[in-house]
């Protein structure tokens, strides 16, 4: 298995691969931030690794879409969530959910992030 990279989010080297029913992802066991969800375990490291390390956090709200990072309730837990503007409101939706949440519900944000295999970073 390759190598994980630090956390983008708190740049612990403290993180781990979980397998879960219908989806792999990396975790950050400091943070609690968690990557992409894809399927397979290879393409859940490879998105992981090719997050940005650069990020700085912020409570300006996305004004565009993609992918951010977001901080959620009292222990700011950080997830990945895709960023839409529906009907000229921005929303957050949860991978693999129709789900959406207006973008001020969030209390942090950070991102927006490149998909993964464009970064530059490290």
């Amino acid at each position: 298995m390759p190598e994980l990279k630090p956390c983008p989010a708190c740049r612990s080297i403290n993180v781990s691969y979980v397998r879960g029913r219908d989806n792999a992802q990396v975790v950050c066991l400091e943070c609690e931030m968690g990557g992409p969800q894809p399927g397979q375990a290879s393409a859940a490291i490879a998105a992981w690794n090719s997050l940005p390390r650069a990020l700085r956090k912020t409570t300006n709200l996305p004004v565009e879409d993609g992918k951010y990072y977001w901080a959620l309730g009292m222990n700011l837990m950080w997830f990945v969530v895709r960023v839409v503007e529906i009907n000229g409101k921005m929303y957050a939706m949860m991978s693999g959910s129709e789900v959406e949440c207006p973008v001020s519900d969030f209390i942090e944000w950070a991102g927006p992030i490149d998909a993964p295999g464009k970064c530059s970073n490290e």
